[in-house]
């Protein structure tokens, strides 16, 4: 990038990335082993995506099998299983760029807009990529992808920014049949 130029992050390009990794754990999943939260061969209660921006930036993908999941943050114990997590290094990069200069951020939805310098606050960046990943799993859901994993009939969707400063849950919306 040329020294003029402003930092982009185009999010439109990451969720498709995220598209890409969600087959991919949908299909390497294995409900004899479930390496996420719960017992093996129970049927999934919860799809619980994480993602971190603050070090290395990555995203994360772990199924909940517990008859009671919750907001517990015990995905975060899954975190060391292979195939689990996808490394998104530009994320921290931005939020880096961001703390001198401005940058160029597309949103989810195809809108630019410039982020003036801020350097304690990353808040535009960490929210546009959890409704990013909302936009990415709620479209999984409503095209009724998840249904080819044991799902429970009431599952539902979450997302928690690693240190904790964004979240969404399909929790307590109405479920699609």
């Amino acid at each position: 990038m040329e020294s003029g130029q402003l930092m982009k992050l185009n999010l439109p390009t990451d969720a498709d990335k995220l598209r890409q990794f969600v087959k991919q754990r949908m299909k390497s999943f294995d409900a004899k082993t479930n390496a996420g939260p719960g017992k093996s061969n129970q049927p999934i209660r919860a799809v619980y995506a994480g993602y971190e921006t603050s070090q290395t930036g990555w995203f994360a993908l772990v199924f909940d099998t517990r008859p009671d999941a919750s907001h517990d943050g015990e995905w975060t114990a899954h975190l060391d299983v292979p195939g689990v997590m996808l490394e998104f290094p530009h994320w921290t990069e931005a939020i880096e760029q961001l703390s001198e200069k401005p940058i160029s951020l597309i949103q989810h939805d195809g809108v630019e807009v410039v982020l003036p310098a801020d350097e304690e606050d990353a808040e535009p960046i960490i929210t546009a990529i959890g409704m990013m990943i909302q936009t990415v799993l709620e479209e999984f859901h409503a095209n009724g992808e998840f249904k080819s994993l044991p799902v429970h009939s009431d599952y539902w969707l979450g997302i928690e920014e690693f240190d904790g400063q964004w979240g969404w849950s399909s929790e307590n919306t109405p479920k699609q049949s």
